[in-house]
């Protein structure tokens, strides 16, 4: 399950491996300077050579920056998403009117395609709570009260299991 923890603790890892990076990418840049300078002023070729592998390191540096950027930009948006979806749950939690008890587990496949298992009367009540890009795949049978275990069956196929189980009752 992907849970706003586990994406905090992923955003602080990539802030590490971002400065990492940025701290690679200047002592490569510094060096490279150096290499310039020392090659203008000597006019050795051997100096000039120094400088493609040189530029080759400080370009691949910048590809990685740029990745990791990319990388904490979508886990911003997905960690931004998860508060979202937590504060709207919990909104809506509280200003509900006391209605049926939640006793049915569904799983929910997030936008990262993580699944995650929520509690609830029906299916309609949880297409209504949940947020876009959240979707429910299916219904679980047979776990326990705090939703661990069970099986889960596709939304829709309900009846068809219940069908296939009470025939098996009667045979």
């Amino acid at each position: 399950m992907v849970d706003i923890k586990t994406l905090e603790s992923e955003l602080a890892g990539l802030g590490v491996k971002l400065e990492t990076a940025r701290t690679r990418r200047q002592k490569h840049l510094t060096e490279l300077r150096a290499v310039m300078v020392r090659a203008e002023l000597t006019n050795d070729r051997k100096v000039v050579a120094e400088q493609g592998p040189l530029n080759k390191l400080v370009a691949a540096d910048q590809v990685l920056l740029n990745q990791l950027e990319r990388q904490i930009k979508d886990t911003t948006r997905q960690l931004d998403l998860a508060r979202a979806q937590s504060a709207c749950a919990a909104s809506r939690a509280a200003a509900a009117v006391p209605g049926p008890e939640k006793r049915r587990w569904f799983d929910v496949r997030t936008p990262r395609g993580a699944i995650v298992r929520h509690k609830h009367a029906s299916l309609d009540a949880l297409r209504r709570e949940l947020q876009s890009g959240y979707v429910a795949v299916a219904e679980v049978f047979g776990c326990d009260d705090d939703g661990i275990g069970g099986f889960p069956v596709a939304v829709g196929q309900r009846k068809q299991l219940l069908e296939a189980l009470h025939a098996m009752s009667e045979a």
